[in-house]
């Protein structure tokens, strides 16, 4: 009886929502521009003269439904000169690639979006890494992305 309750609380453990963690990934690296298509079907960055940012959260997880897989990518790219701090607004996106997508196994499209409005800000830390905020509304959509996350320089 004593097994078969311990073996009950593991699986009850084990089919927590909680045991299943997001996968985050941010990361920026230095001299690549963002190629897209007019209608982003297809994004590619490749050797250039701008800095990229790029958020990836990975999960299993997608609105509380376990079973569903979820991805989601933020990238942007500003200019390598912007110093040690960098403010993009509305007018702004007109004059530098952002673009978002999500991918999931339900009711997503895994089309790219462009962002249309809203603040992006970063901060140089050190060398190393950016503290980056984004709060920005994509371009046909109603919902918000609201990001505040450390990046560090890395290979995209």
């Amino acid at each position: 009886m004593r097994l078969f309750i311990i073996l009950f609380i593991l699986v009850l453990y084990g089919c927590s929502s909680d045991v299943l963690p997001d996968k985050l990934s941010m990361v920026y690296a230095s001299n690549k521009v963002i190629l897209h298509d007019s209608l982003c079907t297809r994004v590619d960055i490749v050797d250039g003269e701008n800095m990229i940012f790029r958020w990836v959260r990975d999960s299993d997880k997608f609105l509380g439904n376990v079973e569903d897989d979820f991805y989601e990518e933020l990238m942007f790219e500003v200019p390598m000169n912007v110093g040690d701090s960098f403010v993009l607004q509305d007018s702004l996106f007109s004059k530098n690639t952002l673009i978002y997508r999500n991918v999931c196994s339900g009711k997503c499209t895994a089309d790219y979006y462009g962002i249309q409005n809203g603040e992006i800000r970063g901060v140089r830390l050190d060398s190393l890494s950016w503290d980056v905020s984004i709060d920005v509304v994509l371009v046909d959509q109603v919902a918000s992305i609201i990001i505040q996350e450390l990046f560090s320089k890395g290979e995209i």
